[in-house]
Parts: C-alpha cells; sequence; structure tokens
C-alpha cells in the first residue's frame, strides 16, 4: 500500500512533520531549482558541527555526489510548505 494513501488521514501539520523527518538530503535535492530562496545558514551549521570534513574532501563528497553546493544547501534546511505540493509518493 502507498505511503500517500495513510498520508490522507493526516492533518496537513503532521504530514509537514513526517516529510522533514523522512526527507533525506538527496531527497530534498529533487525540490531545488534556482528561484528557490537558500538559508545559508543551515550549511554553515552543518559545516560547522562536521569537523572532520574538510573543505577538500567536502567539495570532492559534493562532486562524487553530482550536487551543487546550491543544491545541498537548499537540501539542509527544512522545506517551505510551497514544496510540499511538490511531493509524490509512491
Amino acid at each position: 500500500m502507498r505511503v500517500g494513501m495513510y498520508m490522507k488521514n493526516f492533518s496537513f501539520e503532521i504530514e509537514k512533520i513526517f516529510i522533514d523527518s523522512a526527507s533525506i538530503t538527496e531527497e530534498k535535492c529533487r525540490y531545488y531549482s534556482s528561484e528557490k530562496e537558500i538559508d545559508s545558514s543551515y550549511l554553515e551549521e552543518w559545516r560547522s558541527a562536521r569537523t572532520l570534513l574538510n573543505d577538500n574532501y567536502f567539495k570532492e563528497m559534493l562532486e562524487i555526489k553530482n550536487t551543487s553546493l546550491q543544491e545541498f544547501s537548499f537540501a539542509l534546511q527544512p522545506l517551505g510548505i510551497g514544496n510540499y505540493k511538490e511531493v509524490q509518493w509512491f
């Protein structure tokens, strides 16, 4: 049974919390577009907490994941309400 079928029983706020909890950076990158606003404070916090990942390894990680710095920064922040309409449940 699809997850989306279960989500019909939840309020929008509960669905929002579920999406934030379930989403990982790779999934959130799918919703990135250059028109979307990015709050870089989430990236700054993430980088300061990940002290074992120096700048060179961080750049290498982005290259391996084929992800831009903007996409990754976007993926670290909570999804905005407008993005939840785009989520596809399988």
